[in-house]
């Protein structure tokens, strides 16, 4: 029986999940690839729908691929790091941006490396 890979689809859209996969590889949905970018997850999206079926998504235009070099560069001032580490900047932005991020290793356990903020910054309450 083939069963299709778990890819977070069954969490809300708006948190980042990154999955490590058998291969070692990892996984990251467009709201954690969007917090790594320092770019709105709807931007990324817009983009996915706009390359269409059979387009190179991968090769990002100059805009989001900038965004994505000078987030980095930014963590890695930060943490006076030549490497930054990927978690470590996902955690840090996760909590800056008030997202919620959520980690699943190779058996398929979750981890919340970033709870959802219980109260939004305007001061309301972020469960509604």
């Amino acid at each position: 029986m083939d069963v299709e890979p778990v890819t977070g689809r069954d969490l809300d859209p708006s948190t980042a999940f990154v999955k490590r996969e058998p291969d070692g590889e990892y996984y990251l949905n467009h709201a954690a690839t969007a917090l790594l970018m320092g770019v709105d997850p709807s931007v990324l999206m817009q983009y996915y729908r706009d390359a269409g079926a059979g387009q190179a998504i991968y090769a990002l235009p100059d805009t989001l691929r900038q965004a994505g070099i000078r987030r980095s560069k930014e963590f890695a001032a930060m943490t006076d790091s030549a490497e930054p580490d990927m978690g470590d900047a996902l955690i840090y932005y996760a909590r800056q941006d008030g997202v919620e991020l959520v980690f699943e290793d190779m058996t398929g356990e979750r981890i919340t490396l970033c709870a959802k903020p219980f109260w939004r910054r305007d001061g309301g309450d972020a469960r509604i």
